[in-house]
């Protein structure tokens, strides 16, 4: 799920107006919240999105369920983005530090060659795509130019999500996807890239793991309806989620995101 839709259900929860909430250590959940008095738990653990929480050193530590983290791709392929956040308070110290940054504009310095590695990482989804339709995995799209409607992998993402289980590497990966419309807001909020190129190198970072991890394509020949063709189905929605949400941001930058490289 995207960052702002836990945080307006975390904020309900703890009745509080002014939660923000940021990536916790793998070893301590998926997120945290910045330091707050504590309060009980029971309220968030009824949330159905929430698996666990914990205060920890005045912190709530919170892990997701395994289909609350994998919502975000079902949201990225059907085009589905949260509502703003409620701007911070005009005194808050948030308010100030946003107003400073957006006066001084600029931020981050494009230099030839500083986001290859996004932009690699934008074609080698565009690349495992093509290798799902020429494996079979895939149906072969009726777009003259190959591209398999977003739409599609949609649909696999509804009807087999329930059925995909979930490592530290696929985990990072998602929660990463999370923060890049926040990270997109805040970039306009305050005039500058710094928080989209950050979020995109979380992106291409998790992403480049996991794609030297996994597989989308079968080896050798299996028939469409083999059992591990679902996983590579998975996969292959994950692979394209991550696509667009990389095109998005490098598009935000005004950078091209090749299918090729």
């Amino acid at each position: 799920m995207w960052q702002e839709d836990l945080t307006a259900q975390v904020a309900a929860a703890l009745d509080r107006d002014d939660l923000v909430l940021v990536r916790a250590p793998a070893d301590r959940g998926d997120w945290a919240t910045l330091v707050l008095p504590p309060r009980p738990v029971g309220s968030v653990l009824d949330l159905p999105v929430v698996q666990w929480a914990t205060w920890e050193d005045g912190r709530l530590f919170l892990t997701l369920t395994t289909t609350a983290r994998g919502q975000v791709v079902a949201d990225v392929l059907t085009g589905r983005t949260p509502p703003p956040p409620a701007p911070p308070p005009a005194d808050s110290e948030r308010a100030r530090r946003s107003a400073a940054l957006a006066r001084a504009g600029g931020g981050v310095e494009l230099m030839p060659g500083r986001l290859y590695p996004v932009r690699r990482a934008h074609a080698r989804t565009a690349m495992l795509l093509r290798q799902g339709v020429d494996h079979g995995v895939l149906p072969a799209p009726e777009d003259p130019a190959g591209n398999v409607p977003p739409g599609v992998l949609a649909g696999i993402w509804r009807d087999l999500a329930h059925t995909r289980t979930e490592d530290a590497r696929t985990r990072a990966l998602l929660l990463a996807l999370a923060a890049a419309h926040l990270a997109r807001h805040r970039a306009r909020l305050q005039n500058r890239g710094a928080p989209v190129v950050s979020n995109l190198r979380q992106i291409t970072d998790a992403f480049t793991d996991w794609f030297a991890h996994s597989r989308a394509t079968p080896r050798g020949s299996i028939t469409p309806d083999a059992p591990i063709m679902d996983t590579y189905r998975l996969n292959l929605a994950l692979a394209c989620a991550t696509g667009l949400v990389l095109r998005t941001g490098l598009r935000e930058l005004g950078l091209t995101a090749p299918e090729n490289l």
